[in-house]
């Protein structure tokens, strides 16, 4: 988001949490403030860039034959006795267990928000990949996106984080082109996410020719081989490099600030 200042030193603004929660939520004013923008100094004209200057910085669009394996994703808040668990796919967060895919794939991904409890909005977010949103229809079956308004085709966007609605189904593309490992998909309200609304996702290197899988096929499986950290070489403190390969030749050591002459002292 850019956002271009008036040119008149000493004009404030408030920055303010205009979201209207569901569930009978209420949050108070004066809790809606978020910060306090000041405009100060001598002004500096700096024009908004134009959409033919940044259409370059833009990803390409993906190409719907490009597509070679499908998700699905249900976020959902479920009663069980006497509280609730947050899951995905009906599935509180586990440490063992990752949805799979693989390097190189083409994915389209449908996510929704289905909670027993009423209607809750999830928004949904991802590591490391962007996607690229091709439709969000409403609780109607009614397109949300622009359209373009020479043709009538809608337009995606691409996100790394998108709202769930309740009885909402939002469907989007992305492509696995660089990095094998394990990372997350997860509600962005902290306190879901923390409850257990998470999930691993693993990407593994391809080994053979798979077939294409149908959506909502894709069950989590237990986690591959561990994947080694990067190695990295970085200043202390005080100036000294620091290697990741010298830590492997060192014990563990885990300190308080009270401990921490004894830790330095085991650690050389």
């Amino acid at each position: 988001m850019l956002i271009q200042a008036p040119p008149v030193a000493g004009v404030q603004y408030v920055l303010r949490d205009g979201r209207v929660p569901g569930g009978g939520v209420v949050i108070p004013e004066e809790r809606r403030y978020l910060a306090v923008v000041i405009v100060e100094g001598p002004p500096n004209p700096m024009p908004l860039p134009t959409d033919d200057a940044v259409k370059r910085f833009r990803l390409p669009s993906i190409d719907p034959k490009r597509v070679t394996a499908r998700q699905a994703a249900a976020y959902g808040i479920i009663p069980k006795g006497d509280g609730v668990v947050f899951t995905i796919d009906r599935q509180p967060f586990d440490f063992d267990e990752a949805r799979q895919n693989t390097l190189g794939e083409v994915q389209e991904w449908t996510v929704i928000s289905r909670n027993n409890v009423g209607p809750v909005s999830h928004p949904f977010h991802i590591h490391v990949n962007p996607f690229e949103i091709f439709s969000i229809l409403d609780d109607q079956s009614v397109e949300q996106l622009d359209r373009d308004p020479k043709t009538g085709a809608v337009l995606p966007v691409w996100r790394d984080t998108i709202i769930l609605n309740e009885g909402w189904k939002v469907s989007f593309r992305t492509e696995y082109t660089d990095f094998d490992g394990v990372f997350v998909q997860h509600c962005h309200i902290l306190d879901h996410e923390d409850e257990g609304m998470m999930e691993l996702v693993e990407i593994s290197k391809p080994s053979a020719a798979e077939p294409m899988a149908d959506a909502g096929a894709m069950e989590p499986k237990r986690l591959g081989a561990p994947y080694p950290a990067p190695a990295w070489s970085l200043p202390d403190t005080s100036g000294k490099m620091q290697k990741s390969a010298d830590l492997l030749t060192r014990p563990p050591c885990f300190s308080s600030m009270r401990a921490l002459p004894a830790c330095a002292a085991t650690s050389r």
